[in-house]
């Protein structure tokens, strides 16, 4: 699911900024109407995969380099609620290697 206005619903709930030479940008967190959303806005220099787990439940995201467009925008809708887990994880992948784990709060009484 993706889209310029997907996401834009006021601050997030918390985000991890990326600044690597592979990817840059940065991954949100939101919550709308009891939804948990979690926004990918990145710019990768060379394919990249984002992992993302909430709540046993695992996505892979595949991002291709395009070094000279716009952030490349992906929305996740897990299905558990937010407060079925505190946090979401997230790894980043390049080349076959981890480039960099973080984690997102689900919701604001995290």
């Amino acid at each position: 699911i993706g889209g310029q206005h997907a996401a834009g619903r006021g601050a997030p709930i918390d985000r991890v900024e990326l600044d690597l030479a592979q990817v840059s940008g940065a991954v949100n967190s939101y919550q709308l109407e009891g939804q948990l959303i979690v926004e990918l806005d990145l710019k990768a220099s060379e394919p990249i995969e984002v992992v993302a787990t909430h709540g046993g439940q695992t996505v892979h995201f595949s991002l291709g380099s395009q070094p000279d467009v716009v952030p490349e925008r992906v929305i996740w809708l897990p299905t558990r609620k937010p407060e079925a887990e505190p946090a979401v994880q997230i790894e980043v992948y390049g080349g076959g290697q981890l480039l960099h784990r973080d984690s997102l709060w689900a919701s604001r009484s995290g």
